[in-house]
């Protein structure tokens, strides 16, 4: 089974959702966890569990990173043409 791990957000606990979801990462087998990141902007990222840093977020360096929507039956990745693959989660 997999899971989806949902972080971050526009809330004042924003950094403190980072760093729960970077411990989790040390705790969590990473071949059952996708990381999905929220930014203040309401942006959802997938993250690769190698670059669960904080200076990855701090920095921006996430906004280069891969864009997934959220949509009805869960998180999509949006290809170039438009099309949609679903996370696994």
């Amino acid at each position: 089974m997999r899971f989806i791990l949902l972080f971050g957000g526009s809330s004042f606990e924003h950094e403190i959702s980072i760093v729960s979801a970077i411990t989790l990462k040390e705790r969590i087998n990473k071949h059952q966890l996708e990381f999905v990141f929220l930014d203040r902007d309401r942006q959802f990222y997938q993250v690769d569990p190698t670059q669960m840093r904080s200076n990855y977020f701090s920095s921006g360096t996430y906004k280069k990173g891969r864009r997934v929507e959220l949509r009805r039956g869960g998180f999509f990745q949006v290809g170039i043409l438009g099309n949609r693959r679903k996370l696994p989660g």
